[in-house]
């Protein structure tokens, strides 16, 4: 069985304040196996791959939610920007790499 990615930061997730206009989440990144992308506010996150989000085309992750992607979904690499509808969410993201 071949061994899973490396969590690059597990022990310390990246914290990103996101507001009503689109905040980049994560960079694009062929390496990148493993993404998790919570919402650790009280304001929804609308999520989406690519560097545009409204929340018409994105997904949504209510306060506490979380949205995981591996790298079988073929996603995890993709750049990922999020929004509010309004006020602020306190986002927590943790990467894997190979």
């Amino acid at each position: 069985m071949p061994a899973g990615p490396t969590v690059t930061t597990a022990a310390n997730p990246a914290a990103v304040s996101v507001g009503t206009s689109g905040n980049q989440l994560v960079a694009s990144s062929a390496t990148r196996r493993y993404l998790l992308i919570q919402n650790n506010g009280t304001a929804d996150l609308y999520i989406a791959p690519g560097n545009s989000v409204t929340v018409a085309n994105a997904i949504k992750l209510v306060s506490g939610a979380a949205y995981e992607l591996l790298s079988e979904s073929g996603m995890a690499g993709f750049e990922w920007t999020g929004r509010t509808s309004s006020g602020t969410a306190d986002t927590r993201i943790i990467t894997g790499v190979a």
